[in-house]
């Protein structure tokens, strides 16, 4: 890979595939790297109208694709939105979650959730249908080895479940233009405790598919905006001023319809084991 746009981010032409050097720190109770106080113990999850939205068509793909696939483990769990989606919808959940504070968070509610890193907090010999990973793969420096991991978890038929924003979208797009080094910043979420390393496409999505042996089903678009929850995404930021983000928050919501209607940022594919169904 080569150095691209920043010093931080790198490039490999072959594979369309972008990363950086960003260093997660993803047991932290914080989310900004500018926040002096630790935020309350709570649900902080200012993503859920979009969230919903996006689970419900992941769920329905997963039933279209196998109706026989039936217990799910979710890495990266955060305080279990997923979970009760996919629970009420008849699946059988589990949980991994490495923040101890969002792991509580769900473990509150009742939900079947493991404090830990995958796959040492899964019990040896589990198995799933399913292994999903939402808006999480991005944030894991190695995550081919994760990936290769999930295949001792699965079950013969067994599939793994990628949601994840892709280079092919328009913000991200928009952003290799760097006409504003600060969303570049945010795209990665560099002063996020929780940035981004890596940003697939569909031609490096399925390059990796195929080095775990198995086969990359189209990518799927899903929402990336809502107008519920868009001013929190953007307040959430400490490095821009009010009248910044009130101005940015007036485009993306007045320009919602439009944004709709462009390549989506977030994305979801199926990898399935090529002896299994296809």
């Amino acid at each position: 890979m080569s150095s691209k746009i920043t010093s931080w981010t790198f490039y490999c032409a072959r594979c369309d595939h972008w990363q950086s050097n960003l260093e997660p720190r993803i047991e932290s109770t914080k989310i900004h790297d500018s926040e002096t106080v630790e935020e309350k113990e709570d649900d902080i999850d200012f993503l859920r109208p979009v969230r919903e939205k996006n689970y419900r068509k992941i769920i329905a793909r997963i039933r279209n694709f196998s109706p026989d696939l039936r217990s799910i483990l979710d890495i990266g769990c955060a305080t279990g939105q997923f979970l009760k989606q996919a629970q009420a919808a008849g699946l059988a959940v589990t949980g991994v979650e490495p923040n101890p504070r969002l792991a509580r968070t769900a473990q509150r509610q009742g939900l079947p959730v493991v404090q830990g890193y995958f796959p040492d907090a899964i019990e040896p010999g589990k198995k799933f249908d399913i292994i999903i990973f939402n808006d999480v793969l991005e944030h894991i420096p190695d995550a081919a080895g994760v990936l290769e991991s999930c295949l001792n978890y699965l079950t013969e038929n067994g599939v793994i479940v990628v949601n994840c924003p892709f280079s092919e979208g328009i913000f991200f797009k928009i952003g290799k233009l760097h006409f504003s080094p600060k969303l570049w910043d945010r795209l990665w979420q560099r002063h996020f405790f929780t940035p981004h390393v890596h940003y697939f496409s569909e031609k490096s999505i399925t390059y990796l598919a195929e080095a775990l042996g198995c086969n990359a089903s189209k990518p799927q678009p899903l929402t990336t905006l809502t107008k519920e929850g868009t001013w929190e995404r953007i307040n959430l930021d400490p490095s821009l001023g009010r009248a910044k983000k009130l101005a940015i928050w007036s485009v993306v919501t007045v320009g919602l319809p439009l944004i709709a209607q462009l390549p989506a940022d977030t994305r979801f594919t199926i990898l399935s084991k090529r002896t299994a169904i296809s």
